[in-house]
């Protein structure tokens, strides 16, 4: 025979139970309607030539051609000063993220721009669809434009 306490506390548990599953449909229907609002709420063409219509395009790509010219004249340069010094262009870190070789400052300090994505990029599984991944496949990003405001 169970006596009162043993009883209210079963009694307890049950409610919690029920409490606890209610809890949980409403999380997974909140994340439902999130992850379902994602879509809605993105750019239509029409939104983005909207939003993009006062841009100086022709100054952008100016700054963008300047910018680039001025990158490549530096990177040459430091393929160049690498080979002369043994410096390595691209490095596999240990944490399993890449470094490359930009530039060389004007004191001898190489730089090097490297990647911090690598568990981000193991969480989502995304690795395997770079070069080198399980899919076979090239993804890389390149040519795309992530619109953000």
């Amino acid at each position: 025979m169970f006596n009162s306490f043993e009883r209210i506390n079963i009694k307890t548990l049950t409610k919690i139970k029920q409490i606890m599953k209610r809890q949980y449909l409403k999380g997974f229907f909140l994340l439902a309607v999130l992850f379902g609002s994602m879509h809605v709420f993105g750019q239509t063409p029409a939104q983005i030539q909207e939003i993009t219509k006062d841009y100086d395009q022709s100054r952008l790509v100016q700054l963008e051609q300047k910018f680039s010219q001025i990158n490549q004249q530096q990177k040459q340069l430091a393929k160049q000063q690498a080979a002369q010094r043994g410096l390595a262009l691209k490095i596999t870190l240990d944490d399993g993220g890449f470094a490359e070789l930009q530039r060389i400052l004007p004191d001898g300090t190489p730089i090097y721009y490297r990647t911090f994505n690598v568990d981000a990029a193991r969480s989502t599984r995304t690795n395997h669809l770079n070069t080198g991944g399980s899919l076979g496949l090239n993804l890389m990003g390149q040519n795309m434009t992530a619109h953000v405001w």
